[in-house]
């Protein structure tokens, strides 16, 4: 298997099974969205999207624990999920999204010189193995823009000087010509960049979970 299959086949493995273990209503969620199938579908769906609005629509379907006192928004969880099941579908991802479970399992990606191993042990906290999902899905996103020889970074700041979600269909329309997999993946980055991703965010589980903190990208720009 190349390489950059094998890594996006753990990229795609771990984004599909995030939302079995955030602490949210999933199906509540899923009822309420009209998904997106294409990749122009989504650029068209994306300034009807408001994230600032869906966090107070969707507070009742986040499970934020009795007597938390931490700083963390469990409504960003429930804003990730809304946001994958209307925009996923427009994604080529290579495993069933609605099957996918993360189980007592060991997940293990080796290409090159990169690999990574993740053990998610029967009977442990589902917050323990969310953060473990997390971590390998940006993980292994990193890898693939590494692979396709793509300079994020360098895009994703020319367009956003901050987080600010009306920027994304601006950036997606500026990316260059390049492969699929590649415009797959600067899109997510520019998904991340924005302050709201159909996957869980890094900062989220460090403001929720601090107790299994994620190394933070480089590069992270101001809140708006």
């Amino acid at each position: 298997m190349q390489p950059a299959r094998l890594v996006k086949t753990a990229r795609d493995a771990c984004w599909a099974s995030q939302f079995h273990y955030a602490p949210i209503d999933r199906e509540a969620i899923r009822k309420l969205v009209e998904p997106v199938k294409s990749f122009d579908g989504m650029l068209d769906a994306l300034p009807f999207v408001k994230p600032r609005s869906l966090k107070n629509e969707l507070e009742g379907f986040a499970k934020t624990p009795e007597e938390y006192a931490g700083k963390g928004d469990f409504r960003d969880f429930a804003v990730s999920c809304y946001l994958y099941e209307k925009f996923a579908p427009a994604f080529d991802i290579s495993v069933p999204r609605e099957k996918t479970v993360f189980n007592g399992a060991r997940l293990a990606a080796d290409a090159g010189n990169w690999r990574i191993v993740k053990k998610a042990l029967a009977g442990v906290k589902p917050e323990e193995t969310l953060a473990g999902l997390v971590g390998i899905f940006n993980s292994s996103l990193k890898k693939l823009l590494e692979l396709e020889g793509v300079q994020a970074d360098a895009l994703v700041k020319k367009q956003f000087k901050r987080k600010s979600f009306s920027s994304l269909k601006p950036f997606m329309e500026s990316l260059p010509e390049s492969s699929a997999l590649a415009r797959e993946c600067l899109a997510l980055k520019g998904f991340e960049a924005s302050g709201a991703a159909p996957f869980v965010l890094v900062e989220t589980i460090n403001a929720c979970y601090p107790q299994f903190k994620i190394p933070k990208p480089k590069g992270r720009l101001p809140k708006a």
